[in-house]
C-alpha cells in the first residue's frame, strides 16, 4: 500500500524553490512533475507545461504547486527548492541520496543515469519500496 511520509505537507507548503506560473496542458494534479511543452511565445510570458508522461525526460520543468484543468495557470516550484512527489514507477528501489528522473507515469523514478543533468531533476530525501509512495525530494 502506498504510503504519503509527508501528510501535514503539499510542495506549496515547502520552502525554497523559484515558482513560475504557467499555463497547463491537459489535467495537472498538485505535486506532478511536470514537463515544459512550449516556451512563452513573443508577447507572452507564460510558459506551457503537462504532467510527466515520459522517462528520463530533459525537458523536466518543475513540480506542480496545484491542481489545474487543461488550459488554466499553474504555479511550478523550479530549482533548489523542496517538494513532494509520487513515485510512479512499477519497480521501486529509492533510497536517500538517489538521483531521480521524470516517469511516465506524472511522477519521478530513479534516474536511468544518475549522472546525467539533462535528466535529473531532484535528489530523494526519504526512501520508498512501494509504487504510489509521496516523498520529500530536493530540487536540482
Amino acid at each position: 500500500m502506498a504510503t504519503d511520509f509527508l501528510t501535514k505537507f503539499e510542495t506549496d507548503s515547502l520552502p525554497g524553490g523559484d515558482i513560475i506560473q504557467c499555463k497547463a496542458s491537459g489535467a495537472i494534479v498538485q505535486n506532478d512533475v511536470v514537463l515544459l511543452v512550449t516556451a512563452a511565445g513573443a508577447d507572452e510570458i507564460i510558459p506551457t507545461v503537462k504532467a510527466s508522461d515520459a522517462n528520463d525526460s530533459t525537458v523536466v520543468f518543475g513540480v506542480a504547486m496545484t491542481d489545474a484543468a487543461s488550459g488554466a495557470l499553474v504555479q511550478v516550484k523550479r530549482k533548489w527548492g523542496l517538494a513532494k512527489v509520487k513515485i510512479t514507477c512499477s519497480t521501486v528501489a529509492i533510497v536517500v541520496g538517489d538521483k531521480l528522473a521524470s516517469d511516465n507515469g506524472g511522477g519521478a523514478k530513479e534516474a536511468a543515469a544518475a549522472t546525467s543533468q539533462a535528466t535529473v531533476f531532484a535528489t530523494a530525501l526519504q526512501a520508498s519500496v512501494v509504487q504510489n509512495d509521496e516523498i520529500l525530494v530536493a530540487l536540482e
